[in-house]
C-alpha cells in the first residue's frame, strides 16, 4: 500500500511538468528550404542536419522528392545547417538565428564533388521572412539588457516598454501593457510567457511580467496574427535557458530622495528609498543533454507620497461662485 501511495505522489509531481500544447501558443521556430544541384534541379533524399550551436542539440531530416526540407519545433537560438548527398560536397551554414514563431528559409545549392569536402557558406539569417504574412517586431536579450528603460521595476512597464519600438503600439497611462493598433487593452492585447497566456484579472490580461534577467526575447504580433493567437495584438515573451557555456548576470538599481527633484506642490523632497536587484545563472548539467537556468528579482521600497486634491475656496463655502463657469442644475439643465 505504501508503495502504491508513493507511485501516486511521484505521478502528481511529474504531471505539472509535462508540456500541454493544446492550452498554449507555440514559441518554436523552424528552418526550411529547398536543396538543388548546380543546374537548379532538386536533390531528393539529401540528409539534412540542424544543430543548436548553444546546446549541441541535433535534429535530422531528409529532403522530399521535391528537394524540400522542414525542421520544425526549434527553440530560440542560433543554429548550424549541414546538408549532404551522394555525389555532392557537404554544404554547411552557421549563424542561423531562430526566434519565436519564425520560419527561416535557407535555399541550399549543392556543388558536385566528394562528400568529404565541405563547402561552408557565410551569411546571416534572412531579414525579411517570406514564409509567413504576419507583421512582427522583435527585441532580443542583448537589447533588453542595453536599451535604457525608465524603470527596471516589474511593477512599471518593465520589458513591455520595449514593445513601443513597433509601429502601431502605444503606451497607456497607469498600465504596464501597451495597446496594439487601438485594440481594447484587456481583451484585444494578450501577453504570453513561453506560449502561456498571462492573465492577472478575470476580465483579461494583467500587468504580471517576468524579471528582465530571465527574458530572451520580446516579440509583438501587430497585424495578421496566426490563427493560434486569440487576440488582434499579441506580446510574446520567451525566457532564457541554459547552454553548454556558463553564463549569468546581476544588477542593482537604487533610487532615493537625495537623487529626486522636489514636487511642485511640496515644500521638500518626499522621503524615498527604493532598491531593485536581480541575478541569474545558467549552464550545463550534462553537456549537450541537460541544462539549467535560474534567476531571481526583488524590490524593496519605503516612501512618502505627495497627494494633491481640489478643495473649495472660502468664498465657495459661503455660496459665492463668482469667476466660475455657470453652474447648471443637472436635473433641469438650467442655471442654478
Amino acid at each position: 500500500m505504501l508503495r502504491g501511495l508513493l507511485n501516486w505522489v511521484i505521478a502528481l509531481l511529474i504531471i505539472p511538468l509535462l508540456p500541454v500544447g493544446a492550452l498554449a501558443q507555440s514559441t518554436f521556430g523552424s528552418i526550411t528550404g529547398t536543396v538543388t544541384d548546380p543546374s537548379s534541379a532538386v536533390v531528393p533524399a539529401a540528409q539534412v542536419q540542424v544543430t543548436n550551436e548553444g546546446t549541441g542539440a541535433i535534429r535530422e531530416v531528409s529532403t522530399s522528392a521535391a528537394g524540400f526540407f522542414n525542421v520544425p519545433n526549434l527553440d530560440f537560438g542560433t543554429y548550424r545547417l549541414r546538408v549532404s548527398a551522394k555525389g555532392f560536397k557537404t554544404f554547411e551554414r552557421g549563424g542561423l538565428q531562430v526566434t519565436a514563431n519564425q520560419i527561416v528559409d535557407v535555399p541550399v545549392q549543392m556543388s558536385v564533388g566528394a562528400a568529404a569536402t565541405i563547402v561552408e557558406v557565410q551569411g546571416s539569417s534572412p531579414v525579411i521572412t517570406t514564409e509567413a504574412n504576419d507583421i512582427t517586431g522583435s527585441v532580443g536579450h542583448q537589447a533588453v539588457e542595453e536599451l535604457p528603460l525608465v524603470s527596471r521595476h516589474t511593477g512599471d512597464q518593465g520589458v513591455y516598454a520595449l514593445t513601443l519600438f513597433n509601429t502601431g503600439v502605444e503606451s497607456v497611462p497607469s498600465s504596464s501593457l501597451a495597446v496594439v493598433n487601438g485594440a481594447r487593452l484587456e481583451t484585444g492585447t494578450l501577453p504570453t510567457m513561453d506560449g502561456n497566456a498571462v492573465m492577472a484579472y478575470f476580465q483579461g490580461a494583467g500587468p504580471v511580467q517576468p524579471g528582465e534577467e530571465s527574458v530572451q526575447e520580446v516579440k509583438v504580433e501587430t497585424a495578421v496574427a496566426p490563427a493560434e493567437f486569440a487576440t488582434a495584438g499579441n506580446i510574446q515573451v520567451t525566457s532564457r535557458s541554459g547552454t553548454n557555456q556558463f553564463h549569468g548576470g546581476a544588477f542593482w538599481n537604487y533610487n532615493g530622495n537625495a537623487l529626486n527633484a522636489r514636487n511642485f506642490f511640496s515644500s521638500s523632497v518626499p522621503f524615498r528609498v527604493y532598491n531593485d536587484f536581480a541575478a541569474s545563472i545558467g549552464g550545463p548539467i550534462k553537456k549537450d543533454k541537460l541544462f539549467f537556468f535560474f534567476d531571481y528579482e526583488g524590490s524593496r521600497e519605503a516612501a512618502n507620497t505627495v497627494h494633491t486634491e481640489d478643495v473649495p475656496t472660502a468664498a465657495m463655502r459661503q455660496g459665492n461662485f463668482t469667476g466660475v463657469a455657470t453652474i447648471v442644475d443637472p436635473s433641469t439643465g438650467q442655471p442654478s
